[in-house]
């Protein structure tokens, strides 16, 4: 075990099970208080620990996370507020341009939004998915 994790794998489980099961209204104080913690107040690696914690069933807190939740590890996290980059070598690098993987976070939302927009046109999400 890590010495620098911040949680404990007793206290991983119980961080993710809270996300999942409590921080989904974000009116509550609580989850007001710690929005605002990830937002303003954590350090960056505060807020990628808290992200990256795994629970005993594999599951990753930035992606079981609430919509509210995703965001702030999203703005404070990601290039942009938008790429996950991943760890590893570039794919190309040249003196003006540097490529290299990402995940582009925000791809579900536009989705969702692109096909809320065409659900009049006869085309159901299945459909859609494809």
């Amino acid at each position: 075990e890590d010495p620098r994790r911040l949680l404990s794998i007793p206290k991983r489980n119980g961080w993710l099970q809270f996300l999942t099961n409590h921080a989904n209204d974000e009116t509550d104080a609580c989850v007001k208080k710690l929005s605002k913690y990830l937002q303003d107040d954590a350090n960056v690696e505060t807020v990628r620990q808290l992200a990256e914690t795994k629970d005993q069933f594999g599951r990753v807190a930035k992606l079981v996370a609430p919509r509210h939740i995703k965001k702030v590890f999203q703005e404070r996290l990601f290039f942009l507020g938008q790429y996950d980059i991943e760890d590893g070598q570039p794919i190309h690098q040249s003196a003006t341009c540097i490529v290299v993987n990402a995940t582009d976070a925000k791809m579900p939302e536009y989705f969702e939004k692109t096909y809320e927009e065409n659900a009049g046109n006869g085309v159901d999400k299945e459909a859609f998915n494809e």
